[in-house]
């Protein structure tokens, strides 16, 4: 959308564009409320959780049909597809592929999964995540990382956004710097990281900024 275009829309339709509600095809009535909040407010995206890859395939074009604007929707497919919808590929944990260490593997893995949400009308993953794992005992990022060496994440992580984009999905470098530091659950508790800048500069920050100098 170009700034031509967003000078024009109202401020309820502004409100709507960047609002991202979660869409989970457990619940029977998500889809007829979501085709309400196109239609009627205006919304310009979904985080899509839930369902079967069939079924979300058909929603996804069906809301696109019906939005005066192309819709963003996104999933967190760190490890494929099969992560969020039934009937889809699922891949090993990245601390895994962090083991093997081959760049290439990781490539042709995010360039799958690229195409897998594409059939499905997916155009945002949140993925890769680049956060170094340097705790061992962290209960949420653990071996969702790709390990605890900040050159081997990045390297990693910049091979799954190029796989990704290369294949006109968006990545998203996640979650924030320091969190493969921390030994709470984020989800249920605030965690703190009692960590020195400089640490900081040398370790958890280096993947970010190299996921941003390369595109993310």
């Amino acid at each position: 959308m170009n700034r031509h275009v967003v000078k024009s829309l109202s401020l309820q339709q502004k409100i709507g564009q960047i609002l991202m509600p979660r869409l989970n095809f457990k619940d029977p009535g998500a889809l007829s409320y979501a085709k309400e909040l196109v239609s009627k407010y205006h919304f310009g995206s979904f985080i899509i959780m839930g369902g079967e890859y069939l079924q979300v395939r058909q929603a996804t074009q069906q809301l696109q049909d019906i939005s005066e604007f192309p819709l963003f929707f996104g999933c967190d497919a760190e490890r494929g597809v099969g992560q969020v919808l039934a009937g889809a590929t699922l891949f090993p944990s990245n601390m895994s592929l962090g083991e093997v260490a081959d760049s290439d593997l990781v490539n042709r893995e995010a360039r799958f999964i690229a195409n897998e949400m594409s059939f499905c009308g997916l155009n945002v993953n949140f993925a890769p995540i680049v956060d170094v794992n340097t705790n061992p005992e962290n209960p949420i990022i653990n071996i969702r990382s790709y390990g605890d060496d900040p050159n081997s994440v990045s390297g990693l992580g910049i091979s799954f956004i190029k796989g990704c984009q290369d294949e006109g999905v968006m990545a998203c470098a996640k979650h924030f710097p320091g969190h493969g530091s921390t030994g709470i659950d984020s989800h249920i508790e605030l965690p703190n990281v009692m960590r020195s800048l400089d640490e900081f500069f040398k370790c958890e920050l280096i993947p970010f900024q190299k996921a941003i100098k390369h595109g993310v």
